[in-house]
């Protein structure tokens, strides 16, 4: 085992060398994946755990980036040999990951680009490890990656298939044929996957006056509540919305299954505030302006400043960026002679640090969906500005329409300036509040849970 444990060490630490040279010359990259092949079978013979980490963690991340490289890069004359790369760490990732004990394939839209993306995977996952006796060999598949017979096999050789959570159904993050939602999977594939499939909190996400999803979508949702051990979704209006697209039999099928998210507070210790200071955090979305906000963005973000205003130097003010592009709403502050910080929730900050940055504030201001649950989970206050139905419909699940405002609304500012000082004035009994809510909700999952079996 030593013996083997020192070539595969050595096989991979030439595998790092040659792909931190980044955009290297075809005849390393053949033999990149030949030492890879060499690598995992090494690996299989010994099922030496702390080679098997350094593959699943350091080695496949750094040649799927750089696969990623190749792709943008180089000409469709040579592109090729670097897709023998991808489907050579893909055959790795499958074959090692099938060494774990009790592996399970976990279907996501785990991403660092969307820090609600990155957090409810791993909330999601700590609900279920709660409930489950022994370590978990979770296996990570991006939802957007197209399936292929590689990926059925794999699944069919794990215990369980895990699909969620996040706001899954939505045609144009990865816009396809074959389902219409982010799941590229076709429905031959859905049925030829024989171990249960569980799918937990996932989300209707379809925007306001955004176009019905195609026909694909009806023939693909349908197998796979069919095909679903358990089939759960965010919001009681995400059951309704996708009920509406189900044969009559299979209505009953779709359960209410709150995003982990909401539920944070159960899940770990919440980090005690740091800092005495008051403040008041801000979350804006400028994807999709046009659905949002009908061509009256600006008008919006403006009202939102003059609020913000109205409580300064009293509060800091902060704005939380989930994505780069939500920083157009610091320009209209700054016009505005707002003082404020910016805050990056990015791949370079830790869960336990995500946390901190939603426990400190006395009021979130949000109009993404997990800058709402995140806060709440956090039993902090949200005012939610609504520019999307599933906004809404959460504050419907927890009781409390009356802490959101509707972006579009004639009164807007004026509701929200109203919203914002109740919260404020309120902050305890808004919290206990919000600790019933949560137990619901807590209930909900563990409830939910009993049916998956792992």
């Amino acid at each position: 085992m030593k013996k083997n444990r020192e070539k595969t060490i050595e096989i991979l630490s030439r595998i790092l060398a040659d792909a931190k040279d980044l955009i290297i010359p075809r005849d390393k990259v053949i033999r990149v994946i030949n030492d890879l092949e060499c690598a995992v079978n090494l690996a299989e013979e010994s099922r030496d755990s702390e080679v098997l980490e350094l593959i699943q963690t350091e080695l496949v991340k750094e040649l799927s980036q750089l696969e990623s490289v190749y792709q943008n890069f180089y000409t469709q004359e040579n592109v090729g040999i670097f897709r023998e790369l991808n489907q050579a760490v893909e055959s790795t990732m499958n074959r090692v990951s099938l060494l774990n004990e009790n592996p399970v394939t976990h279907v996501s839209a785990d991403t660092y680009a969307n820090m609600g993306d990155f957090l409810l995977v791993r909330c999601l996952r700590k609900t279920i490890e709660r409930k489950t006796p022994g370590k978990i060999g979770w296996i990570d598949v991006d939802v957007r990656k197209k399936v292929n017979d590689g990926f059925v096999s794999m699944c069919n050789q794990t215990n369980a298939v895990i699909l969620g959570g996040g706001g899954l159904f939505l045609k144009d993050t990865n816009q396809n044929d074959v389902s219409n939602w982010q799941w590229n999977c076709t429905t031959e594939d859905i049925r030829n996957i024989r171990v249960p499939i569980y799918v937990l909190g996932i989300g209707y996400n379809r925007f306001r006056g955004q176009e019905d999803f195609e026909p694909c979508f009806t023939e693909s949702v349908n197998t796979l509540v069919e095909q679903s051990a358990f089939f759960g979704v965010r919001n009681h209006g995400s059951v309704n919305a996708i009920r509406g697209y189900l044969r009559e039999e299979l209505r009953e099928k779709v359960r209410f299954h709150p995003c982990a998210t909401t539920v944070i507070s159960k899940l770990y210790q919440l980090p005690s505030k740091q800092k005495q200071e008051r403040v008041i955090a801000v979350n804006w979305a400028s994807d999709r302006m046009a659905m949002r906000y009908q061509g009256k963005h600006y008008e919006v973000m403006k009202s939102i400043a003059n609020v913000l205003k109205s409580f300064t130097p009293a509060y800091r003010i902060k704005c939380y960026m989930h994505c780069q592009m939500d920083e157009l709403i610091c320009k209209v502050l700054e016009a505005e002679q707002i003082p404020y910080e910016k805050v990056y929730m990015n791949r370079e900050l830790t869960e336990e640090e995500l946390l901190e940055r939603y426990t400190e504030p006395d009021l979130v201001l949000a109009i993404r969906g997990h800058a709402q649950m995140i806060p709440f989970g956090c039993k902090t206050p949200v005012v939610s500005l609504i520019s999307h139905d599933k906004l809404k419909w959460f504050l419907d699940d927890i009781e409390h329409p009356e802490w959101g405002v509707e972006v579009l609304d004639d009164h807007f500012e004026e509701k929200l300036l109203e919203k914002c000082n109740y919260m404020l004035d309120n902050r305890d009994k808004i919290r206990k509040e919000i600790e019933a809510a949560q137990e619901i909700f807590w209930n909900v999952i563990q409830e939910n849970l009993k049916e998956v079996i792992l």
